[in-house]
This record gives structure tokens, C-alpha cells and sequence, in this order.
């Protein structure tokens, strides 16, 4: 999902990212995990709204990292 929002609102510069495209990019990995993982979770008795928060926290750690290593920072 990085890379789709670097192609899509940055034309491929990825040294364009930052901090404001977190919001996207979040929304796009929430929205894709429901749409894979909708029977995993309903097998499991989860709710959507219940997984959004812990699927964003990990999202959002991997998007910081993400941000620094190709700034070159780590």
C-alpha cells in the first residue's frame, strides 16, 4: 500500500512521502484486510471495528519505519 500511494499521489517519487499520507495509507490496509481476511474473521467472531485499531497500530509502525528508512535514517 506504500508504494500504491507513492505511484498515486506522488508519481512514483517516493522521497515525496510523508507524515500527511499516513491517513491513506492506513485506509487502504484496513480496508484491504477486511476485504481478504472478512471469513477468517467472522469464523472467529470478530467484527471489523473490533481489529481496525491493532490492524492500524502495526500499519502505522511499519509506515514510520518505512518513512525513515527511505529517507535514510535506519
Amino acid at each position: 500500500m506504500f508504494t500504491e500511494i507513492v505511484h498515486s499521489t506522488h508519481n512514483g517519487d517516493n522521497t515525496l512521502m510523508s507524515m500527511k499520507d499516513m491517513g491513506p495509507f492506513l485506509k487502504l490496509v484496513v480496508n484491504d484486510v477486511i476485504k481478504e481476511e472478512t471469513d477468517r474473521m467472522m469464523e472467529q467472531g470478530l467484527e471489523p471495528k473490533v481489529i481496525n485499531g491493532m490492524i492500524s497500530k502495526v500499519a502505522r509502525i511499519y509506515f514510520q519505519d518505512r518513512l525513515d528508512s527511505e529517507a535514510g535514517l535506519i
